[in-house]
């Protein structure tokens, strides 16, 4: 299934499946979770009423989505072992379109999320004394 949300394609075939949800007992709906190769996760919802739809989801909402259907092994395997002394922090910050660019052809190239490879440049880059 392919669609474009607000200028973005959300293409099934192309993404990598990462999550299968059909906890029901009549089968009659489904839900299957995907990460395309910018990094980005949309969920593609299944029901034999009204049959395919693809819903963009955050992040977060992703990690959440795998916590509740995937098992510890499908979670860390997509969004790494978490750290249970450490929190996560949102950040809002603006780059220039070339960065964007570079960042989403590397994230594509390598299968890394987007936000994997700004945390690496973080820790491995700026070498702060403590």
């Amino acid at each position: 299934m392919k669609k474009i949300i607000k200028g973005k394609v959300y293409n099934t075939d192309t993404a990598k499946q990462i999550g299968y949800n059909n906890d029901n007992p009549t089968g009659n709906w489904e839900e299957t979770l995907y990460q395309k190769k910018t990094g980005e996760f949309f969920v593609q919802h299944w029901d034999a009423w009204n049959g395919g739809s693809i819903e963009p989801i955050s992040f977060k909402d992703a990690q959440k989505w795998m916590e509740k259907h995937g098992t510890a092994e499908q979670y860390e395997a997509v969004f790494g072992e978490p750290d249970e002394d450490e929190e996560n922090v949102l950040l809002g910050v603006r780059v220039s379109a070339a960065a964007a660019a570079k960042l989403k052809k590397r994230s594509a190239m390598t299968g890394e999320s987007q936000n994997d490879i700004i945390e690496s440049l973080i820790i491995d880059k700026l070498k702060l004394p403590r």
